[in-house]
């Protein structure tokens, strides 16, 4: 409620409250109003208000149907805040622990490190992304992987610059170890 509306309430509640002592049961012959009976009204005129004010406040902003939400569209739900919940924690756990952190990527999803992350492809395939002209030094055998090349399974990769280097997965699933902070896309 907004202070316009309060203070509107406020003086109809002190007018009310101010015509009930002055009327029956608290008459000239009897000026007693019990404090219940007091309460009984003010109340009453509460929720009077109460509702006046919503019904007013539904005609101005309109109400809207209330949503039915399906098992399944729970379930969806669910899942998608779980996942959201368990990609967050990769990226913050990343962020600050130098340990290697398995990620599962899902065909057409990249991995992209920043400079000095490492990366090992342990399932599925995947083919290095690069937006520069250079790509992923391969550590096992000394040899350099370039844009589009497919990765061999076991081999130690370095991300040697912070330029958006990394993997795409090309399979339905692909499974990467990857030591350094990473982001996905």
């Amino acid at each position: 409620m907004n202070r316009k509306t309060k203070a509107i309430m406020l003086y109809a509640i002190l007018m009310t409250a101010i015509l009930l002592v002055g009327s029956a049961p608290g008459t000239a012959q009897d000026p007693l109003v019990s404090l219940s009976r007091l309460n009984q009204e003010i109340n009453a005129l509460r929720d009077y208000f109460n509702g006046r004010i919503n019904a007013l406040s539904n005609q101005q902003t309109g109400t809207m149907p209330t949503p039915t939400i399906s098992p399944s569209d729970i379930l969806f739900l669910q899942e998608t805040i779980r996942e959201a919940l368990r990609e967050e924690l990769l990226h913050e756990i990343s962020q600050e622990l130098p340990l290697f952190v398995v990620v599962e990527l899902n065909a057409g999803e990249t991995i992209i490190g920043e400079m000095g992350t490492k990366m090992i492809l342990r399932g599925g395939s995947a083919v290095v992304y690069s937006r520069v002209e250079n790509g992923l030094a391969d550590l096992t055998t000394g040899l350099e992987l370039f844009g589009g090349e497919y990765i061999p399974t076991n081999h130690y990769l370095l991300i040697s610059r912070d330029d958006g280097r990394g993997m795409t997965a090309v399979d339905d699933v692909a499974w990467v170890i990857v030591e350094g902070r990473f982001s996905r896309h």
